[in-house]
């Protein structure tokens, strides 16, 4: 990444990342769980392209403790590193493992009725936060959705939801609601 300027940049425990002018994301420091998104779980002494998603502009990146969340222009999700605890929000055979390169989390919706079920929702997001063993985004008309570890209230929804599934926080009854402003609204009004 040498004579690049970065765009956005985050540090996590333990390894960092960076976002090029041409919004290419690259990662080093310890590649420990494939938290750096290399498709190999070795250490990178100096930034390194994630091969991944070249393809795509990266628009934001969080590193966590051991996992990395990365949101694309399209305002798509990818999640890659440790899964422990379904902080990464791939699906319940993975929750515990290990992504060693990006993948793209499927965002739910529930849906009330006589039978209560969830089913992929189509969100685009425009922030993300990776925590040491959960997961947090902002859709980019202002709603919250969490995933990954439940416990003291982390997720800001009842502990019997999935908690490796991301879902919009306030979505059942009972849970606390988020809703922000719609941002893009604001600034095309020029607030």
């Amino acid at each position: 990444m040498a004579k690049r300027k970065s765009v956005f940049i985050s540090a996590g425990e333990s390894h960092s990342a960076a976002i090029s002018e041409k919004l290419k994301l690259f990662t080093w420091g310890n590649g420990a769980y494939g938290r750096l998104g290399h498709g190999i779980d070795t250490n990178e002494r100096r930034p390194k392209l994630v091969d991944t998603l070249e393809q795509f502009e990266v628009t934001s990146v969080s590193c966590g403790a051991f996992h990395t969340l990365a949101i694309t222009s399209q305002g798509h999700v990818y999640a890659f590193g440790q899964g422990k605890y379904g902080k990464l929000g791939i699906n319940r055979k993975e929750k515990d493992g290990i992504s060693l390169t990006p993948l793209r989390i499927t965002i739910y919706k529930q849906v009330s009725g006589s039978d209560e079920r969830l089913l992929p929702d189509n969100v685009e997001f425009l922030q993300v936060a990776a925590g040491y063993n959960h997961s947090m985004g902002l859709s980019r008309i202002g709603k919250g959705y969490t995933w990954g570890y439940a416990g003291k209230g982390l997720l800001g929804r009842p502990k019997e939801i999935e908690n490796y599934l991301p879902l919009e926080i306030g979505a059942s009854p009972g849970e606390f609601s988020v809703k922000l402003p719609n941002l893009e609204e604001m600034v095309q009004r020029g607030e």
